[in-house]
């Protein structure tokens, strides 16, 4: 069977894959594995693993055949999510999306090693929006994840339960600024500029399938961290549109 690895950001790649195959196998530490395909009608075993112990010992991954990546890709958004964004209202010529708060399994993951996690803090944050008052800023992420933010920052949140409304929102953005995310990778896969936080630390994976070639095909901007502050912000902002 063909299958797909990893988490949102991975099966954004395959979509168009999957959509030829009359079922594929999905492992993912993301709750919304079932979701995301279902709303695809595509037909999709999900297997969910906790660890990489546990997602390397699953005997399946074995007799599984990884499906084919494309760095871009056509497919269209299910209709509940089209209608949702259809009654957007834009306040402002441009809108700028930002996500802030990478997932928790990732974060866990490379805190586990003492790496950079993906969070941009609450001033950093506010730093981008109060820099151009010209733009209208949304912010996605989860109802958990933004919390903090909505208690100190003005601005649209975009924090659907369901991960194809939250998604197909960035088809209405002008540029996005996120950490290394599944935001991030909808604005890649669909054309839309971004300038995305990335780790200052090796990760072959991450680096060769998700950032590099989309900047050598200048849809990407990234800036490395290890520790996000002023020096950043001032890129950030040197970048926007």
């Amino acid at each position: 069977m063909k299958s797909v690895i990893g988490g949102v950001g991975d099966f954004l790649q395959v979509v168009d894959s999957a959509t030829l195959e009359g079922q594929i196998r999905v492992y993912t530490h993301q709750s919304c594995g079932e979701d995301f395909f279902q709303d695809l009608h595509i037909n999709a075993e999900v297997v969910t693993f906790d660890s990489l112990d546990e997602l390397n010992s699953d005997y399946r991954l074995t007799h599984d055949t990884p499906l084919d990546r494309q760095i871009f890709q056509v497919f269209q958004l299910p209709e509940r999510s089209r209608q949702i964004i259809d009654n957007f209202k834009k306040e402002k010529e441009k809108l700028i999306g930002i996500h802030p708060v990478g997932s928790k399994f990732s974060n866990k993951h490379w805190g586990d090693q003492s790496m950079p996690i993906k969070k941009m803090p609450v001033n950093f944050v506010k730093g981008i929006i109060e820099s151009n008052d010209d733009n209208e800023y949304i912010i996605f992420g989860t109802e958990n994840e933004l919390e903090e933010y909505k208690s100190q920052i003005n601005a649209r949140y975009i924090d659907y339960p369901l991960i194809w409304d939250s998604l197909a929102h960035v088809m209405l953005c002008d540029q996005v600024i996120a950490v290394d995310s599944a935001i991030k990778t909808m604005a890649s896969v669909k054309r839309i500029p971004s300038v995305v936080l990335v780790g200052d630390y090796e990760d072959e994976f991450r680096d060769g399938t998700f950032i590099e070639p989309y900047e050598s095909q200048g849809i990407l901007t990234k800036i490395k961290y290890n520790n996000l502050g002023e020096e950043h912000l001032e890129q950030v902002k040197s970048m926007m549109v």
